[in-house]
């Protein structure tokens, strides 16, 4: 079986690090938001070039504190359309209204819809989500947001060695997740924060720790997100290896465009920036006999997202009107005809010719 993520191997490959590390945390007992959790904070906030570091117990929860430290309620938040749930999620249950853009090509924001939306309604923070590893329109989001005083987060989920023009994304506030089966993935839940300012990321702490700043000095209600030691320590071991892990994932994925070019919708991303192909999506109108077709030559392929947000009953409500074809173009016909790749850093060439010829013997 070609899997879409292949831990095991992953695992196999580092096992003895990865042994003496969660052995390292057991002979310590340092389980919860201890001297491991800091090693990895340190670790993470060098590697992605952010001042701060802020380990959490998840990718959402880093979404719901930083808009918590921020100190957004019933506000507008401008999000995605088409991501993942997480991140309209975080907004609806930190007391705010979640305003949906449409997508590009690049499966990232669209900054013109973007523009007018800022120009028409009042927001009060834009959530740019790095969907699959490609990089958002960060330098025309930020300009936009500077000039309509709007606040950004990144959502960063997807996107662990992610850079524009060689600078990591999330620098000025990210949000990140290392849920297992991320590029950079733990052995269950677990999530960051990047800040750029001591003081966001310092509140961001002590939300995380029930509101405090020693054992017993809670200054603000907090909530309880620590990441396990464990998980970091685990996260820490596997951070060294992630730039190795992820060249050989930008190299699958350019074989694939050598190989598929004209045969399906491709990923618009090009080579400009570092996209780091958390997934490697492709667009046809034949997604259920591809799927198949794929199955049945033993390879695991993928949909994300069979849907787009705003026409999910939980968030149907949060819409100004009907949605029509032209409300959310691109968003729609992802939703429809997405297929994901294997493209994961286990993978041999072999695997991908395999993967390359189903799909070009299913359009034969």
């Amino acid at each position: 079986m070609i899997e879409l993520v292949d831990l095991h191997k992953q695992y196999l490959s580092i096992k003895d690090e990865i042994n003496s590390a969660i052995e390292s945390v057991i002979s310590s007992s340092a389980f919860v938001g201890a001297k491991t959790a800091r090693k990895f904070e340190e670790a993470f906030a060098e590697y992605t070039g952010a001042k701060h570091c802020v380990a959490v117990g998840n990718g959402t929860d880093a979404l719901e504190i930083v808009i918590e430290a921020l100190e957004i309620k019933g506000g507008n938040i401008v999000v995605p359309a088409m991501t993942a749930v997480p991140t309209v999620e975080a907004v609806v249950r930190t007391g705010n209204t979640p305003v949906f853009c449409n997508i590009d090509s690049t499966y990232t924001l669209d900054v013109f819809r973007l523009e007018k939306l800022l120009e028409t309604r009042h927001i009060d923070a834009i959530i740019p989500v790095h969907l699959f590893g490609a990089p958002a329109h960060m330098n025309r989001i930020f300009q936009l947001a500077n000039k309509h005083r709007v606040r950004v987060i990144e959502d960063c989920a997807q996107a662990q060695g992610t850079k524009i023009s060689g600078i990591h994304v999330g620098k000025s506030i990210g949000c990140f997740s290392f849920y297992p089966g991320k590029n950079l993935g733990a052995f269950g839940d677990a999530g960051a924060i990047t800040a750029h300012s001591g003081e966001l990321a310092e509140k961001c702490r002590m939300i995380r720790d029930h509101g405090r700043i020693g054992k017993f000095d809670h200054l603000i209600v907090g909530r309880n997100s620590r990441m396990d030691g464990i998980q970091a320590a685990i996260l820490e071991v596997k951070l060294r290896h992630l730039d190795e892990w992820t060249e050989a994932r930008i190299a699958n994925a350019h074989y694939y465009d050598q190989h598929l070019e004209g045969i399906c919708v491709l990923p618009m991303w090009g080579h400009n920036n570092r996209y780091t192909y958390h997934q490697y999506p492709i667009l046809t109108k034949q997604r259920d006999e591809l799927l198949q077709s794929l199955k049945d030559a033993g390879i695991r392929a993928g949909m994300h997202y069979p849907f787009f947000l705003p026409s999910l009953p939980c968030y149907k409500q949060y819409l100004d009107g009907e949605i029509t074809d032209d409300v959310f173009p691109f968003s729609q016909i992802i939703a429809g005809a997405e297929i994901s790749l294997p493209v994961h850093e286990m993978l041999s060439q072999k695997d991908l010719d395999v993967v390359i010829e189903v799909v070009k013997r299913h359009y034969d």
